[in-house]
C-alpha cells in the first residue's frame, strides 16, 4: 500500500511538472492561467481612468442618523499614544456619529494598564481589550 501511494504521488507530481512546462512554453502563466499579451499591458495604474457607466443619485452622508458602534479598531495601528490623541479620536467619533468604539490594544500587563489610564476619561466611549500573554501557556 505504501509503495502504491508513493507511486501515485510521484505520478501526480510528474504530471503537474509536465503541465507546468506546457503552460510556460506557450507564454506567461500566472496563478495557473496562461496570460496573453493585450492592449492594456501598456497602461500604467496611475494612468488608468475608467469612465463611469453607472449613473445613480449620490447621497453624501456626513453623520450617521443613529448612534454607531465601531466594533473593530486598534490603538496601535491608529497611533494612539497620548491623551491628546484620544481626545482627537473622540472628536472624530462625535463628528461622524460613533457612540462607542471597541479597541483591541494588542497590549498586556503594564502596557495595557497604561492604555486603560489613557482612555479612562472617555471610559463610556471605548471598550478596551487586551492581548493574551501566551508565554506561560505554550
Amino acid at each position: 500500500m505504501k509503495r502504491l501511494c508513493t507511486f501515485g504521488l510521484v505520478t501526480l507530481l510528474t504530471a503537474l511538472m509536465i503541465q507546468a512546462q506546457r503552460d510556460t512554453s506557450s507564454g506567461t502563466t500566472k496563478f495557473g492561467i496562461s496570460v496573453q499579451p493585450g492592449p492594456m499591458d501598456s497602461v500604467l495604474l496611475k494612468d488608468y481612468d475608467p469612465q463611469v457607466s453607472l449613473i445613480v443619485p449620490v447621497t453624501e452622508v456626513q453623520k450617521a442618523r443613529f448612534p454607531v458602534i465601531d466594533v473593530h479598531s486598534h490603538s496601535g495601528q491608529s497611533h494612539i499614544r497620548t491623551a491628546a490623541d484620544v481626545k482627537d479620536w473622540v472628536q472624530t467619533m462625535d463628528a461622524v456619529g460613533i457612540e462607542t468604539t471597541v479597541v483591541f490594544t494588542g497590549a498586556t500587563g503594564d502596557e495595557f494598564d497604561r492604555q486603560v489610564k489613557l482612555f479612562a476619561p472617555y471610559r463610556n466611549r471605548f471598550q478596551l481589550y487586551c492581548s493574551l500573554y501566551l508565554i506561560f501557556i505554550l
